[in-house]
């Protein structure tokens, strides 16, 4: 059975002050991929995030996220900001901010109940910090507020999981754990990270979507050196693994 369509992008065309950013984009991407979105500093990854989040608007064009306009389904999808930032002298813990992930558009006010703090604590369990729960969050470190600030997507139960350059305070040997941990969560919801280690994620994800200005996704197997030079304008290590192809296995498909 063919698996749904979680984001669908048509003809999109996106523009800041009259300089376009992203042109004729065409981009499907179905339940339970692992995408990995790379590109050069300005070619448009974060933006192209926005777009799927609602938080933009298309100049041209459309974005379907479950069939529905990014507005309509924010709750169904985790994000996690390439700066995010909490105050590290606020008087939180890990577990309160990954429980700030329970807050949604419609929720009643009042205190977490059971099923948030059930939630939150499965979410940090899920990155390796159940331990960390009741630790302040100013006294983690880099690494371990980036991994909460993940658990607090998570908390939300989303289908759709958004990352962009989460790996940015974690050390090689956490990165590739942290890979690791996402391939997992992979087995139940879609997930797409922007990275610039290109040849330490390709061998989890099963495509690479390349921006810049435009868009084309290869599958990892058919990701080269020379396509990759193209795109950053210098060379760089690959890892090639796995593919996206037709039933068949011969077709792979570009858009």
């Amino acid at each position: 059975m063919d698996r749904k369509p979680v984001i669908e992008i048509q003809r999109l065309s996106f523009a800041y002050n009259g300089f376009t950013v992203l042109e004729d984009v065409n981009l499907t991407i179905v339940d339970r991929e692992f995408i990995c979105v790379v590109g050069p500093n300005g070619g448009g990854k974060t933006t192209l995030l926005k777009l799927v989040l609602g938080l933009l608007r298309p100049l041209r064009g459309s974005v379907r996220v479950f069939q529905e306009p990014p507005d309509n389904v924010r709750h169904r999808i985790g994000y996690v900001p390439q700066h995010a930032y909490i105050d590290p002298l606020f008087p939180v813990t890990a577990l309160d901010v990954a429980r700030m992930g329970r807050i949604r558009k419609g929720r009643r006010l009042g205190p977490f109940n059971k099923k948030d703090t059930n939630a939150a604590m499965n979410a940090l369990h899920t990155m390796g910090l159940d331990a960390f729960a009741r630790v302040p969050f100013a006294a983690l470190s880099g690494g371990q507020r980036q991994r909460v600030l993940i658990a607090r997507a998570l908390a939300g139960d989303p289908e759709l999981l958004l990352l962009d350059e989460p790996t940015t305070s974690l050390d090689l040997h956490v990165e590739n754990q942290f890979y690791e941990t996402l391939r997992e969560i992979n087995r139940r919801l879609t997930v797409v990270v922007v990275s610039h280690d290109v040849g330490l994620v390709t061998p989890f994800a099963t495509s690479v979507v390349c921006v810049k200005r435009h868009v084309v996704i290869h599958p990892t197997s058919e990701l080269s050196g020379d396509k990759i030079a193209e795109l950053y304008g210098t060379d760089m290590l690959l890892v090639r693994h796995d593919h996206r192809c037709s039933a068949g296995g011969h077709e792979c498909r570009n858009l």
